[in-house]
């Protein structure tokens, strides 16, 4: 009987460590966890950094384009990812001619973004410009 249940006891804290030890590489402490180069380069992370730009159009009637997706941090729970997204826009805000005659201001951005998937809802909870600049090739 005793013998049965150090087993157990062994098998479950076996399986407790390796559900832990696959995951502390990639998480910081807090829960937040980088994107991976793959997850950065995707399409739909490159749709949700781009929508972050429209949103922040929207409410601050600004003239941003989004350039690039830089960095980013993810932190996942029962309700969804909130998303930490260093990403690269033009501001056009300040150009009198057309978007095509004007180089605009390239600036570096931290955008904070909710995805409630059950929900189907995205939502931008922050938009700062950052003074970290991110290599455009």
């Amino acid at each position: 009987m005793a013998l049965e249940s150090r087993c157990f006891l062994f098998s479950l804290i076996l399986l407790s460590l390796l559900c832990f030890v696959p995951n502390i590489a990639c998480h910081s402490g807090d829960g937040w966890m980088a994107l991976t180069p793959d997850e950065i380069k995707s399409k739909d992370m490159n749709a949700l950094a781009n929508y972050t730009v429209i949103e922040h159009n929207k409410e601050k009637k600004r003239n941003l384009v989004f350039e690039k997706l830089c960095n980013g941090y993810k932190h996942v729970n029962v309700s969804g990812q909130m998303y930490n997204l260093f990403e690269t826009a033009t501001d056009y805000d300040k150009c009198t001619t057309p978007m095509g005659s004007c180089d605009g201001d390239r600036r570096s951005y931290k955008a904070v973004v909710w995805v409630q998937d059950l929900k189907n809802r995205t939502t931008l909870l922050s938009f700062k410009k950052i003074n970290v600049t991110c290599n455009l090739k």
